[in-house]
C-alpha cells in the first residue's frame, strides 16, 4: 500500500514526464536552421518567424504579421523568443521596436 506522501510524489513524478513528452515531442517536430554557421532546431512557429526576419533584413513586429499572416501580438512574442535565445537583437527607435539578425 502507498502512503500519503509516496502517492503525491509518484503525482509529481508522472507531472514532469508528461512535460518532458511535450518537450521531446516540440523538438521532433521541429526543423534544423542554422544560424552565423550553428545548425539549431526551432519549432515551426520560431522557424518560420526567423526565416522571414532573415529575408527582411530588420522588421518591426507588425512587418513581420503583414508577410506571415499572423497575428502582430504573436508575432512580437515570437520575436521576443528568439531575442531571449540569442538569434536575434531588438532596438528601440521612438514607440518602434526594430529586430535584427
Amino acid at each position: 500500500m502507498l502512503d500519503e506522501r509516496q502517492g503525491t510524489r509518484i503525482k509529481e513524478l508522472e507531472h514532469i514526464v508528461a512535460t518532458l513528452d511535450k518537450r521531446v515531442a516540440v523538438l521532433e517536430n521541429s526543423r534544423n536552421v542554422k544560424v552565423k554557421e550553428v545548425e539549431i532546431d526551432l519549432p515551426d512557429h520560431l522557424r518560420k518567424t526567423y526565416e522571414t526576419l532573415k529575408f527582411t533584413g530588420k522588421s518591426t513586429a507588425a512587418q513581420i504579421a503583414e508577410k506571415t499572416n499572423r497575428a502582430r501580438a504573436s508575432e512580437s512574442g515570437y520575436l521576443n523568443t528568439l531575442v531571449t535565445i540569442g538569434i536575434a537583437y531588438k532596438q528601440k527607435t521612438g514607440r518602434m521596436t526594430i529586430f535584427t539578425l
